[in-house]
C-alpha cells in the first residue's frame, strides 16, 4: 500500500515529532475511516501523506453519506409502513416496466458500477474501485434520493433497499465494520448471518447507456439553469414562468425527464427551443435560457416556498420527528398573510406535516418569528 508519510510528505520517525500512534488514531477517527483513506487517497504502492482531517473528510464524503441514505430508508420506510419482503419478493416488486425513470437510471448505474468495481478489484486497483463507489454514493444521495424524497410507494423502497444492500456488499472489503452494521440493519431472515458471508455481487440487469447519457444531460441542464438564476440574482425558491432548452448535436430527452427539469429549475413550463433575448448559459450539448420576469402570482408562490423552508427549519429546531403532524398556530393578524400562501402552494401542509384547525390555528401569536421579505410572522406549533 506504499509508505505512510506525514502531512508534508516527510518520513515518519519515532525519534521525531511527526509519528502517529496507531491506537490513538484508531480511537479518534475509527479503523474503517483509515482503511477507506488508504485505499482511495491514491494508487496502491504510492506514498500516502497522512492527515487526520483528510481521513475524516474522505470518510464523510462517502461512507457517512451511505449511512445517511440508510437512515433515510429506515425512517421513511417505517413511516410508510413498508415491510421489505424476502429476496424473491423484492426482485419481483422492484422489476418491470412500471418503474419510474429515476429507478431505471439508478439500477442502470448500479449495474455499471458493480461491473466496474469488480473489474478494478480483479486488477487490484483499489483506488479506482473505491472512487467509483464514492461517485455512485454521491449520485444516489444528491440526485436519486433527493429527487425521490416525496415518494412513499413500495416500489421505491424496494429499489432503494436493493441499492443499499448491493453497495454494502461492494464496500465490505474496504470498510468491514460499518458495512456489517448496515447489513445487520437491512438483513432479513433468508440471508447469510454476515455481509462477509455474502457472495460477491454480479451485475443485476442491464446498463442503459442512452438513459444514463440523457440523465447526465438533464443534470447539465439543471446546472446551467441554476447558473442563470445566480447570474440574474433570482433565488431557486422563486418560481419562474418558463425555461427554454436548445439541445445540440442531435441529442434528445425523454418526455419523462421534462418534469424533473421543471421541478429542479422551479419553472412552470419547459419549452424546447431557443429563448430569444433571455439570459442564457450553454455548453457543448445544450443551451438553457430562463424567463426571469416576475408576476404577482409568481412572487406569491415564491413567498409560499420561503414560508415552507422556514417552517421546516423551525420544526428541526423544535426537535420534531419526521412525519410528526402538528397544528399550525398564528395570531388573527397573521391569518391574512398565511392563508394565501397555503392556497398558492398547498404542498406546504403535506411537506411540513402541518394541519390547520379552524378553532386553534388562528387563536394567538406564536414564539417562532418567521421573516417573509422583512415582515415578521410569529407562528407556533401545537402538538
Amino acid at each position: 500500500m506504499g509508505h505512510l508519510v506525514d502531512a508534508e510528505g516527510k518520513k515518519m520517525s519515532k525519534s521525531g515529532t511527526n509519528a502517529v500512534n496507531p491506537a490513538e488514531v484508531f480511537s479518534s477517527v475509527g479503523v474503517d475511516a483509515i482503511r477507506w483513506f488508504l485505499y482511495t487517497v491514491n494508487s496502491p504502492g504510492e506514498p500516502k501523506a497522512f492527515n487526520t482531517k483528510e481521513v475524516q473528510t474522505a470518510f464523510r464524503k462517502s461512507v457517512l453519506l451511505l449511512w445517511n441514505i440508510l437512515n433515510y430508508f429506515v425512517t421513511y420506510a417505517n413511516l410508510a409502513e413498508v415491510s421489505v419482503p424476502a429476496a424473491t419478493g423484492r426482485q419481483q416488486a422492484g422489476a418491470g416496466s412500471e418503474q419510474s425513470i429515476l429507478d431505471r437510471w439508478a439500477l442502470s448505474r448500479q449495474a455499471a458500477v458493480t461491473r466496474a468495481v469488480s473489474d478494478f478489484m480483479d486488477q487490484y486497483d483499489f483506488m479506482r474501485a473505491g472512487r467509483t463507489v464514492e461517485e455512485y454514493i454521491n449520485e444516489l444521495s444528491t440526485w436519486y434520493l433527493r429527487r425521490s424524497r416525496k415518494r412513499t410507494d413500495e416500489r421505491f423502497f424496494f429499489v432503494l433497499y436493493d441499492l443499499l444492500m448491493r453497495l454494502t456488499t461492494l464496500m465490505a472489503p474496504f470498510v468491514p465494520f460499518v458495512t456489517e452494521k448496515i447489513y445487520q440493519t437491512l438483513r432479513s431472515a433468508d440471508m447469510p448471518e454476515s455481509v462477509h458471508l455474502m457472495d460477491w455481487p454480479e451485475p443485476a440487469g442491464s446498463v442503459d447507456l442512452e438513459l444514463e447519457h440523457q440523465m447526465n444531460t438533464v443534470r447539465q441542464i439543471v446546472e446551467l439553469g441554476l447558473s442563470v438564476r445566480a447570474a440574474e440574482k433570482v433565488k431557486v425558491r422563486q418560481p419562474l414562468a418558463k425555461a427554454y432548452l436548445e439541445l445540440k448535436n442531435g441529442r434528445s430527452i425523454a418526455p419523462e425527464l421534462i418534469p424533473i427539469i421543471a421541478d429542479e429549475l422551479n419553472v412552470l413550463e419547459v419549452v424546447m427551443g431557443a429563448g430569444e433575448g433571455l439570459p442564457v448559459k450553454e455548453n457543448e450539448e445544450v443551451a438553457v435560457a430562463m424567463d426571469t420576469a416576475l408576476t404577482d402570482d409568481l412572487i406569491q408562490a415564491g413567498l409560499a416556498r420561503e414560508f415552507l423552508r422556514q417552517i421546516q427549519q423551525a420544526r428541526k429546531e423544535r426537535g420534531l420527528k419526521a412525519g410528526q403532524e402538528v397544528i399550525l398556530r398564528a395570531g388573527p393578524g397573521q391569518r391574512a398573510i398565511i392563508e394565501p400562501l397555503l392556497a398558492a402552494y398547498p404542498a406546504i401542509l403535506t411537506d411540513a406535516f402541518l394541519k390547520v384547525d379552524p378553532k386553534q390555528s388562528w387563536s394567538a401569536d406564536g414564539s417562532i418569528e418567521l421573516d417573509l421579505n422583512g415582515q415578521p410572522v410569529p407562528v407556533d406549533f401545537i402538538y
